[in-house]
């Protein structure tokens, strides 16, 4: 059996799950006057062996002590925008306010380093998500749906634009998901 644990956030307060079980308790040090919430805390996280990345309102943060503290990984001025597991690690979009455009990374070893993979993607500030399908990391985007399959040195377009719409990419087993929707997030 999988250990499994949950966090959940009711209004300024954040508890955890103890570990396959359905009790809850307080995570002490994060609250309104906490360094996360206060400068903008997510819902938006994911879990890789042991270590929690998560979005903020100052770009992509992780804990490697189940949520009892947190630190900043990329920040670039700007937002986290997506968190998402992929093989071996995890995905994320994040802004850039010098460039003005989102950032594609991904992280294989926990978060402690990231490498930019949206080179051959064109420079956007509505990029809305990434996910891995198979050997493919696939991105919504202003101009369609890009794929990559050589860790984004190029993209291939796989789809157009609606409309001048951006599409969220979600996955459920081997069925992939396109939601058209005004702006990037």
């Amino acid at each position: 059996m999988t250990s499994q644990r949950f966090i959940l956030r009711i209004k300024n307060e954040i508890y955890k799950s103890k570990l396959n079980t359905p009790i809850w308790e307080k995570v002490v040090g994060l609250n309104a006057e906490g360094p996360i919430l206060k400068n903008g805390w997510s819902k938006d996280m994911v879990e890789y062996e042991g270590v929690l990345i998560g979005k903020s309102q100052h770009g992509i943060i992780r804990s490697t002590d189940n949520g009892e503290s947190w630190e900043s990984v990329i920040s670039e001025g700007g937002v986290g925008i997506a968190v998402e597991n992929i093989d071996g690690g995890v995905a994320v979009i994040s802004y850039n306010t010098e460039s003005k455009t989102r950032r594609v990374r991904i992280t294989l070893d926990k978060g402690k380093t990231w490498e930019a993979i949206d080179e051959g993607l064109p420079p956007s500030l509505s990029i809305s998500s990434i996910i891995q399908m198979g050997e493919y990391y696939i991105c919504g985007h202003p101009d369609g749906i890009f794929r990559t399959s050589d860790m984004g040195k190029t993209w291939e377009k796989i789809l157009p634009s609606l409309d001048e719409k951006v599409f969220n990419v979600y996955k459920s087993g081997k069925v992939l998901y396109a939601l058209p929707r005004v702006g990037g997030c």
